[in-house]
């Protein structure tokens, strides 16, 4: 009886475990939680508030990023919201999928007190950036364009200087702040004992990377901390002065009458190489941005996809006398200053233009996703961003709060659709700019041309000197 007992537990307990369902398998990274969101943008009472319902801290975006590294590439800085994380035990020692440590990204944005806080932590003050996966990169060098009819990019394209800021992965965080300027946080570095010799995979220290930069004082200052002198150093420090002697003279010509002094003064101050955007021009740029952006810089093709002939001549007339006609003043989000918008609709969209014509743009965002293996998420679906739809004119007098032109910039949304409403060859000027493969290039458009991009491309509109440029703009945001 005893026998006979344990063989129907036995096939009980087998039949149990053959008809069990499998576990399910683990969840994939999911988008900004929101302890990512209120590390980046929200109160200290609402990172407490979601700590004390057990929030995770150690949940990661597909990209690889932390609570933490959220809060310390958050722009301004915020280091008590920081120390809390810390305090309710957020690893400092976590990297994301490029490597970098949340100190990376700290130094990058220069914050001393930030620093501080990772360190007293425990965060290791010298690491190089070292990937988790040597395939986790955002963006695929085999995309293929959408168009077959695609034409391809200028090849006048404006390379990068010799003197460029290097764009490897692998960086200290000393390396990081010395390239960005930052003196209080290399100072801070210094004063916590970073070893100012430890070098990236190039083989380049932070002394290096202050002389690319063209960062004299910065270099005197890592010298008198140890850092070793050599012919390399100061032959990079004399052709970066040289270089910002030859391009840093402003072009009067470009101070006309016809231009406001708010658009004058915007123009003088911009950096004119390429060389320096991502690191100098770009204010707001987080360090996970820029090492999107550095992967974009070296691909050749696929950062940028183009479909010729989205929208029709008649539909993109339509759209440019209903910016004349209904176009508001608004402030820029990139500039800050005043251009003319039609902020629009999909239903408005497609009584101007018709349903199928506004069924075409809706799809270009999944298929650039497809096409693009890990420029954009997959899976999923992409939705228009709320008010993030709108027809724009460019034109190059400025006294009437017209916008001339747009500064190099990233935008926010996962995908970016931008329509040509006019060509190229009816305005002198304003071309659509990228940075990718190596060099700030010219994307060329014909009317009713689209492109579509990631969030990982720097780009920005040249100056429009004779005409009006218009442009149709839609932001759209992954949903998984």
């Amino acid at each position: 009886m005893q026998c006979a007992a344990c063989t129907r537990r036995h096939r009980l307990a087998t039949s149990s475990r053959r008809h069990r369902r499998p576990p399910p398998p683990p969840p994939a990274p999911a988008a900004l939680t929101p302890l990512h969101l209120a590390a980046l943008s929200g109160t200290l009472a609402d990172v407490r508030s979601l700590l004390s319902r057990r929030a995770s801290l150690h949940a990661r975006c597909p990209r690889g990023l932390t609570p933490l590294h959220a809060a310390a590439s958050r722009h301004p800085p915020h280091a008590p919201l920081l120390e809390a994380l810390l305090a309710a035990r957020a690893s400092p020692h976590t990297t994301d999928a490029w490597g970098d440590t949340p100190l990376h990204a700290a130094a990058w944005r220069g914050d001393a007190a930030c620093l501080r806080a990772l360190a007293r932590a425990g965060a290791a003050l010298s690491p190089t950036a070292t990937p988790l996966s040597p395939t986790a990169t955002p963006l695929s060098p085999t995309a293929t364009p959408l168009s077959s009819t695609a034409t391809p990019l200028s090849s006048t394209a404006t390379p990068l200087s010799s003197t460029a800021t290097p764009l490897s992965l692998a960086a200290t965080p000393l390396s990081l702040a010395a390239m960005r300027g930052h003196t209080e946080a290399v100072g801070c570095l210094i004063e916590l004992r970073a070893d100012v010799n430890a070098k990236d995979a190039r083989g380049e220290a932070a002394v290096h990377a202050a002389a690319r930069s063209g960062e004299g004082a910065l270099v005197r200052q890592l010298i008198e901390a140890g850092a070793t002198a050599t012919e390399e150093v100061v032959r990079l420090l004399q052709e970066a002065n040289e270089e910002r002697e030859r391009f840093q003279k402003p072009d009067l010509s470009l101070m006309t009458r016809d231009h406001s002094a708010e658009w004058g003064s915007r123009m003088l101050r911009m950096p004119p190489l390429a060389a320096r955007l991502l690191v100098r021009h770009v204010t707001y740029c987080s360090l996970h941005h820029y090492r999107m952006a550095s992967h974009v810089l070296a691909l050749a093709s696929g950062a940028v996809h183009c479909a010729r002939r989205v929208l029709s001549a008649e539909a993109c007339a339509a759209l440019r006398a209903a910016v004349d006609e209904q176009g508001i003043t608004r402030v820029d989000s990139v500039d800050a200053l005043p251009n003319t918008d039609l902020l629009c609709t999909t239903e408005a969209l497609g009584q101007l233009l018709g349903r199928g014509a506004v069924r075409a743009l809706l799809r270009l965002p999944s298929q650039f996703a497809a096409q693009a293996g890990g420029a954009a998420p997959q899976g999923g679906s992409y939705v228009l961003t709320n008010g993030q739809c709108f027809a724009r004119r460019y034109c190059a007098a400025t006294r009437s709060n017209e916008q001339p032109l747009t500064s190099f910039h990233f935008d926010s949304a996962s995908v970016t659709v931008n329509v040509a409403l006019s060509a190229d060859d009816a305005v002198e000027g304003g071309r659509l700019l990228g940075v990718f493969g190596g060099a700030v290039q010219a994307i060329p458009r014909g009317e009713g041309d689209a492109t579509v991009h990631s969030s990982a491309l720097l780009h920005g509109v040249s100056l429009t000197r004779k005409g009006m440029r218009y442009t149709l703009i839609m932001f759209f945001d992954h949903v998984p």
